[in-house]
C-alpha cells in the first residue's frame, strides 16, 4: 500500500522538494490549516504529515495537537531559523517524530522521510499486533467464536443501544444435539471438531461486523443480531439448522452427523417493556430452547 504524506505549509519551494525526492508518496500538499484538518477527515489515512509551525490561520503546535486526535500518521514539524528553538522546547510534549529546518537541504529531508516510512511501518504492525492480541484474549480458541465475558459486556451494550434508539435486538440461543452421546460414542476429538465447525458455519451465515456469536457453555452459543426482529432471527436460525445438518464427520465408527435446537427471543421497540434485561433475553431464549429440545430436538422455537 502507497504511503500517503500530507504538507500543510505555505511554502511551495519546499513542496516540490518533497515531490522530487519522494516519488513513492503519495503527497497532498495544503497552505492552511483549515485545509489540513478537512483533508485529515479523509478515509483513506495519512502515514505521514509535515506541519509548518507557521500558518495563516492557526499556529503548528495548535495544528499538530489537533491532528494527532485525528491521525495515526507520524508528525514531523517545519521551522525556520527564528522559530526553530521554541520548537526544541514543545516538540516532545506533543509527540513530534522530527523537526525540519526551514529551508531544508535535500539530503536531510530525504533521510528524515525515509526515517518518517520506517517509523509508520513499525506503527502500522504494532497496532496490528495489538489488534490481534485484544481479539485473542476475548476469542474461545477452539470454536473462534468470542467468550462468554465478552458476551457478557457487549449483549449489554448492544440492548443500551437498541433501547435508545427504538430498534430491534434478536438473540438466539443454539446448543448442539446429543453432544455427550457423540462424544461417547466417537470420542471428544470428534465433537470438538463438531464445535469447531458449528463456529465456522455461523460466521459464514451471519452479518459480517453486524452480528456476532459466542461460546456460552461447552455446547451452547448465543448469536446477537443487531437490527433484527423476531422473523428475520428465525430465517438465520433455520438456514444455520439446515447448514449444520449437512455435516458429516469421519470416524472411526463411522460417520458422525450434527444437528442443532434453537430458542429465538428479541427486544421490539414496540414493546419497549419487555426483555430490557440481557438476564430476560437469555432467560426467555433459553426456555423456547427447552421447548424445541422437549419437542424432538433439531428445532426452531421463537417467543417474542
Amino acid at each position: 500500500m502507497q504511503q500517503r504524506l500530507l504538507i500543510v505549509a505555505d511554502h511551495p519551494d519546499f513542496n516540490r522538494l518533497c515531490k522530487k525526492i519522494s516519488e513513492d508518496f503519495q503527497i497532498v500538499s495544503v497552505p492552511t490549516a483549515t485545509q489540513g484538518l478537512e483533508a485529515l477527515q479523509e478515509k483513506t489515512p495519512f502515514t505521514m504529515i509535515i506541519v509548518s509551525m507557521q500558518l495563516p490561520d492557526m499556529e503548528g503546535m495548535y495544528f499538530l495537537a489537533k491532528a494527532e486526535k485525528l491521525s495515526n500518521g507520524t508528525l514531523m514539524l517545519l521551522a525556520d531559523n527564528d522559530d526553530y528553538r521554541k520548537c526544541l522546547e514543545i516538540m516532545n510534549y506533543i509527540g513530534v517524530f522530527r523537526l525540519l529546518p526551514y529551508p531544508c537541504k535535500e539530503e536531510m529531508l530525504e533521510q528524515v522521510l525515509a526515517d518518517a516510512s520506517r517509523q509508520a511501518r513499525f506503527l502500522t504492525e504494532k497496532n496490528r499486533l495489538n489488534d490481534e492480541v485484544k481479539r485473542l484474549a476475548v476469542t474461545d480458541k477452539l470454536t473462534g467464536c468470542f467468550t462468554v465475558n465478552y458476551l457478557e459486556d457487549r449483549m449489554l451494550n448492544e440492548l443500551k443501544r437498541a433501547i435508545r434508539y427504538s430498534q430491534y435486538l434478536a438473540v438466539i440461543m443454539c446448543d448442539l444435539d446429543y453432544m455427550s452421546q457423540t462424544n461417547k460414542k466417537y470420542g471428544h476429538i470428534t465433537g470438538d471438531r463438531f464445535l469447531k465447525k458449528f463456529g465456522a458455519i455461523t460466521n459464514t451465515i451471519i452479518r459480517t461486523n453486524v452480528d456476532w456469536v459466542a461460546r456460552w457453555k461447552r455446547d451452547e452459543f448465543i448469536i446477537i443480531l443487531p437490527e433484527t426482529p423476531i422473523r428475520g432471527a428465525g430465517i438465520v436460525a433455520e438456514r444455520l439448522r439446515l447448514s449444520l445438518k449437512e455435516v458429516e464427520l469421519p470416524a472411526k465408527q463411522g460417520v458422525a452427523k450434527m444437528t442443532a435446537s434453537f430458542g429465538l427471543t428479541c427486544y421490539a421497540p414496540e414493546t419497549p417493556e419487555h426483555n430490557r434485561t440481557p438476564e430476560e433475553l437469555l432467560n426467555i431464549a433459553g426456555q423456547c430452547l427447552h421447548q424445541a429440545k422437549l419437542a424432538g430436538h433439531d428445532k426452531v422455537l421463537c417467543c417474542p
